[in-house]
């Protein structure tokens, strides 16, 4: 009796598994740096629109200096009251979603430095939507 070498359709379950485990290790070595990178993005436009809300201050200081008063806005007022003077100048058209009204213009100003309070950075970046 002659046995006919046939030629299989497909793969072992070998070549499966051992494809597998290549990709599972290719997926651990990019992912830390892939996750990483999005939230380094993330702060990054944080940062960008807090820079936005301290130039709309400055700007805001600016007229009122023109204007004759020389007083400038004071690093506690809260947002909730920047957002009441904005609404009349419109020193900004959209609002970032992750300011608080409960947080003071230093700490835009100290996100806008990257140089704030790691909790106030990282609370911020988790309001954000």
């Amino acid at each position: 009796m002659k046995f006919k070498n046939r030629k299989k359709d497909g793969f072992s379950i070998i070549e499966v598994m051992v494809s597998f485990v290549i990709i599972i290790i290719i997926v651990l070595l990019i992912g830390p740096n892939l996750f990483s990178t999005y939230e380094r993005s993330k702060e990054m436009s944080k940062v960008s629109d807090a820079s936005a809300i301290v130039n709309a201050i400055d700007m805001h200081n600016l007229n009122r200096f023109i204007e004759g008063e020389i007083e400038a806005v004071s690093d506690t007022l809260t947002m909730s009251e920047f957002r009441k003077i904005n609404e009349q100048y419109k020193y900004l058209n959209n609002w970032p979603k992750w300011i608080t009204d409960s947080m003071t213009l230093k700490d835009i100003k100290d996100i806008a430095n990257s140089s704030g309070n790691k909790n106030i950075i990282s609370k911020a970046i988790d309001n954000r939507v």
